[in-house]
């Protein structure tokens, strides 16, 4: 679970980029201290309240007018979006345990963080 090994001990670091770190949810610009200016990223139930009150309606709006997009940017993560890759990807080792996907086809490439697959690199 992230919680206690990402956010749990640094409140005053998450607290100090709250209000720097975005929705994920395509066309909903907005930070967590947007939302609520006495909010915490680095604490679970702020950011449950977040998720809840403002990004899920976001996307269940994007899912309603543009059905097509929330069925591909789904379909990217969940077979090989970053930061998993998909079989055959071919790899690149940066160092420190960050390897380069090498982009095939259409696909975008960007540094991505080592998982099982991409330990090999």
């Amino acid at each position: 679970m992230l919680q206690p090994k990402v956010y749990d001990g640094s409140e005053q670091l998450w607290k100090a980029v709250s209000g720097w770190i975005m929705s994920p949810i395509p066309g909903h610009n907005e930070t967590i201290e947007a939302f609520d200016p006495r909010a915490n990223i680095g604490i679970f139930a702020d950011r449950w309240r977040w998720i809840e009150q403002r990004m899920l309606p976001a996307w269940q709006k994007l899912d309603e007018a543009h059905p097509e997009r929330v069925e591909s940017r789904l379909h990217v993560r969940m077979i090989g979006g970053p930061p998993f890759l998909l079989p055959g990807m071919l790899v690149g080792r940066l160092g420190q345990e960050v390897c380069q996907a090498i982009a095939l086809g259409s696909r975008g490439s960007g540094p991505v963080l080592s998982t099982p697959m991409a330990r090999s690199c």
